[in-house]
C-alpha cells in the first residue's frame, strides 16, 4: 500500500509539473502578444536590446569625458609645476 501511495504521489506531482509549465507557456505567449501589439500602437517602445544600447552610450560618452578631464588635468598641472 505505501509503494502504491507513493507511485500514486508521484505521478500527481509529475502531473502538475507538467500543468504548471504548459501555463508557463501559455502566459509567457500571451504577454509577448500584448507587448507586440503594444509596440504596434507605439506605447511601448522599451526592449532589454534598447535599453543595453542606451546604457553603452551612455558609459562611451562618459569615457570620453573622464579621458578629456584627465588629459586636461594632466596638462594642468605640468603647467603648474613647471612654470
Amino acid at each position: 500500500m505505501d509503494q502504491n501511495f507513493r507511485q500514486e504521489e508521484k505521478q500527481r506531482r509529475e502531473k502538475e509539473r507538467v500543468e504548471q509549465k504548459k501555463r508557463e507557456k501559455e502566459r509567457k505567449k500571451t504577454e509577448r502578444k500584448y507587448r507586440k501589439s503594444l509596440e504596434k500602437q507605439g506605447i511601448a517602445t522599451s526592449t532589454r536590446k534598447r535599453e543595453n544600447d542606451k546604457i553603452r552610450q551612455t558609459d562611451k560618452k562618459l569615457n570620453l569625458i573622464i579621458l578629456v578631464l584627465s588629459v586636461l588635468l594632466v596638462g594642468l598641472l605640468l603647467i603648474i609645476f613647471l612654470v
